[in-house]
């Protein structure tokens, strides 16, 4: 007969579903006795013929669909409690649905429907539970019923049928269900492959931070038991098994298996994790994807940041353009390298064009940039056609920069090309060195000579030469030579280096060595004995005294504008403080103590002979010819008049260069004036000023009369801000001492910061672009000869791991990724 029942409706049953573990989770089965406009059915026994061990996936896919099976009983046999035992209270109240038992109306008999699909074929002296072959539902015969329910429930039989279940309705593949033995040693396996991955990318990650080559001759996994150059990762990888028993054991498979199949052809479907394609494509190239998502999340994160771009032709002749970026993370102040990128065409638009490419690839916008720094090639600083000029008419509010380092080095560089003194100190110092360098025997005697004078670190001390990049090689090269410390005593000047340069030259001349090694020696030895020559070295030292620190700071990354247009402008005020007589005549009573010290150090050397003054130099007359009636008078310009000049010339040249090439964004570094703790003071003069703070506040964006008040406020308030340090300490004792400078603005910077947005601003705005020399160093050191073809898509990861050793990347995503990347690492690694 036709029993009536009763459909079961949404708001009757609660979603639920089990984990692998038998916990409630999403297991999205459909009910197939869910009815429509209540419409009585017939359930018939074949529901419940359960699926034999050997069907196929469609088989017992379809008969799971039929399931759960949970009519409400409205007329039949006993007093059953259907809620109860299609329904679980859970301690916390809540009522979730058994959605792995069904009713048979047929039988009056409870199945699992869990166990009768995916349920582990028992031996045959083994009983089966009786939710497989069908539990009559009687509560007069079974009391236990709902007990037996629980019990059933909570059994490891049930749970290792609903992890099949589960795992089958994830799409997994059907061995791995059916055994739940094998599926925990699928995941032991699993595990250990990732422990095997984390450490290369380990390994891979040290080979890129120490910028060493990773690749070898021999690569094969079948010869790492061979003598041969396998490469630094493989070596290092072999060194690393030693001390890990996973990567151990790892190897030891790979080389078993490799070696069986190294006669075939083709790739195959060998996975070692350790050939040179997946380490490029699969770990390489995404490590430096990672690092950069990084960066580009900290920038969103700022949302204003500024950029610096400088390009350099590397060792297999192509023009290399690095871009960086500087902006403000968790209050710090970063400098990095976003991306490096080979520039084809370098003209003005095609950079920009280039820029913007590369901008949008990584989700980036031009109009976020609020600033840029560019080097004085012209396609980069031009103003109608440079890369500039095409940022500007994009955004007409970003501020340029010329790198102040570059321009440091070019008010150097001509203070010193177009003077022939200093012309003439230079080139006997690049003389001096190559004399030096140029054999191996003169470097022997240089090198006895020094370590038995010398101790610790001083013993490698070695003449420079003047480099052509390098902006502090005159600094580095003349001070090799010559003392920074002037006013030498008697009983200390055996260690001077200008002594120990005159002792290596008298070796020389006295040695056994050929005529013309001795002739260079000694037109060495006379020309630095001249006094001309020694107070010009001298003048420079001075210079190079208050200019090479500034330089050196102005390649950190911490400088932000304020500091860096300071440090300008105390070095310009200090230059300008020598240029008088008195500094003159010290600067020659320095020399002429200098010259004697060194002539009584060599009181009994017949070769040594330094001048302690100008020498006197006749007075050219000419002859008064047939017909004049007047004769010409003569230049009675005295050698000391004529070195003071000459000084006056180099330090007037220094002037008018910072005067000349440090006046762009003046009304900028205007209202920064009043932004530096040294100006509070005046504070309340600054409303005076109608056009105070007016170039920063358009810039940022922000209202100009209230960020004047709130900068009022904040000034009141300083002190506060800094309780550790007074605010007389602010008025810095000594503007010369560049680096106690930087530590006091850098002491309150990240409280100062968090207050206006301006000073968030500022930070921003680079005053340098030296952070892409940095790269360039570090291109020099990966592009090497041997690896001069490398291709760009893995130079560019490498040099990000090189130059951005601080970034930490998610390994457990990384690895994710390489999973997702093929359906063969999916099934190895999730």
């Amino acid at each position: 007969s036709v029993i009536e029942c009763e459909p079961v409706t949404d708001s009757q049953i609660e979603k639920e579903n089990y984990t692998e573990k038998g916990c409630l989770q999403s297991l999205a089965f459909e009910c197939a006795s869910q009815l429509d406009n209540d419409v009585p059915q017939v359930v018939t026994m074949t529901r419940f013929i359960r699926p034999s061990h050997n069907d196929s996936i469609s088989i017992k896919n379809k008969f799971f669909s039929y399931h759960p099976i949970q009519p409400f009983v409205k007329t039949g046999k006993g007093k059953l409690d259907f809620k109860r035992i299609f329904y679980k209270h859970l301690i916390n109240g809540e009522v979730v649905q058994r959605k792995w038992i069904s009713y048979c109306l047929e039988n009056n008999s409870l199945y699992c429907s869990n166990c009768m699909a995916y349920g582990e074929r028992l031996n045959p002296a083994m009983k089966e539970s009786k939710f497989i072959t069908g539990y009559i539902a009687d509560i007069k015969k079974r009391k236990s019923l709902y007990i037996n329910i629980d019990r059933h429930e909570n059994s490891l039989y049930h749970q290792n049928s609903s992890s099949s279940a589960v795992r089958f309705n994830l799409n997994k593949h059907i061995d791995y269900i059916m055994n739940h033995n094998l599926m925990s040693k699928r995941a032991k396996e699993v595990e250990t492959k990732r422990k095997v991955l984390d450490r290369l990318i380990s390994i891979i990650l040290f080979i890129g931070r120490q910028g060493i080559p990773y690749r070898g001759k021999q690569e094969g996994i079948y010869s790492l038991n061979e003598n041969g150059n396998h490469g630094n990762f493989l070596e290092l990888v072999k060194l690393v098994s030693n001390y890990d028993s996973i990567l151990k054991q790892h190897i030891d498979l790979s080389i078993e298996l490799s070696e069986k199949n190294k006669s075939k052809k083709g790739r195959g479907s060998l996975i070692t994790f350790l050939s040179k394609h997946f380490i490029n494509e699969k770990l390489i190239i995404p490590i430096g994807k990672s690092i950069q998502n990084c960066i580009v999340n900290e920038i969103k994160e700022s949302k204003k940041f500024s950029i610096m771009i400088d390009s350099t032709q590397d060792i297999s002749v192509l023009d290399q353009l690095a871009i960086c970026v500087r902006y403000i993370y968790n209050g710090i102040v970063q400098e990095r390298l976003l991306s490096l990128i080979v520039c084809i065409d370098s003209s003005g638009i095609a950079l920009f064009n280039l820029l913007e490419k590369e901008l949008l690839r990584l989700d980036l916008s031009l109009s976020d940039v609020i600033a840029c720094s560019f080097d004085g090639a012209s396609n980069m600083k031009g103003i109608y056609n440079g890369l500039q000029a095409h940022l500007k008419n994009y955004n007409s509010n970003i501020v340029y920069t010329h790198c102040m380092g570059h321009v440091l080095n070019l008010v150097m560089t001509e203070c010193t090309t177009n003077i022939l003194p200093a012309e003439d100190v230079f080139g006997l110092v690049e003389q001096s060195s190559v004399f030096l360098s140029d054999s191996h025997k003169r470097m022997l005697i240089w090198t006895s000579i020094t370590g038995n004078r010398n101790r610790a670190h001083d013993k490698l001390h070695r003449l420079q030469k003047i480099g052509a990049t390098r902006w502090w090689s005159k600094d580095k090269a003349l001070t090799s030579i010559m003392d920074n410390i002037l006013l030498v005593d008697r009983f200390e000047i055996e260690n001077s280096k200008f002594i120990t340069f005159f002792d290596f030259l008298l070796v020389i001349c006295k040695g056994n060595f050929n005529s013309k090694t001795k002739y260079m020696a000694r037109s060495l030895m006379n020309n630095w004995s001249k006094f001309e020559i020694i107070c010009v070295s001298i003048l420079l030292i001075d210079i190079y005294t208050i200019t090479s620190p500034v330089s050196k700071y102005l390649q950190s990354k911490s400088i932000n504008y304020l500091q860096a247009w300071k440090m300008i402008d105390t070095m310009k005020k200090e230059i300008l403080k020598k240029r008088n007589d008195n500094y003159v005549l010290l600067l020659l009573k320095k020399c002429k103590h200098f010259a004697e010290t060194v002539n009584y150090h060599y009181f009994n050397e017949d070769l040594v002979d330094i001048e302690d003054d100008f020498p006197q130099k006749r007075i050219s007359k000419k002859k008064r010819l047939p017909g004049e009636n007047c004769q010409d008078e003569s230049r009675s310009v005295s050698s000391f008049e004529k070195f003071k000049l000459n000084s006056f010339n180099v330090l007037d040249t220094i002037l008018n260069s910072i005067e000349k090439r440090f006046v762009p964004n003046e009304n900028l570094l205007r209202d920064c004036y009043w932004l530096d703790p040294k100006s509070f003071s005046n504070i309340q003069s600054m409303m005076k000023h109608n056009d105070s703070l007016k170039t920063i506040c358009e810039l940022a964006g922000v209202d100009r009369q209230a960020i004047c008040l709130e900068l009022k406020q904040f000034a009141s308030q300083f002190k506060n801000f800094l309780p550790n340090l007074s605010f007389s300490d602010i008025n810095y004792k000594n503007d010369t001492n560049y680096q106690t400078e930087s530590s006091n603005d850098t002491e309150g910077e990240d409280d100062v910061t968090k207050k206006p947005d301006f000073y968030k601003f500022i930070l921003i705005l680079p005053s340098t672009q030296v952070s892409c020399e940095r790269v360039f160093s570090k291109l020099k050191i990966i592009k090497t000869k041997l690896r001069s073809t490398i291709k760009q898509e893995n130079l560019c990861p490498l040099m990000l791991m090189a130059v951005e050793k601080d970034i930490e990347i998610d390994r457990e995503k990384l690895i994710d990724n390489v999973a997702h990347s093929s359906n063969l690492l999916k099934g190895l690694l999730i």
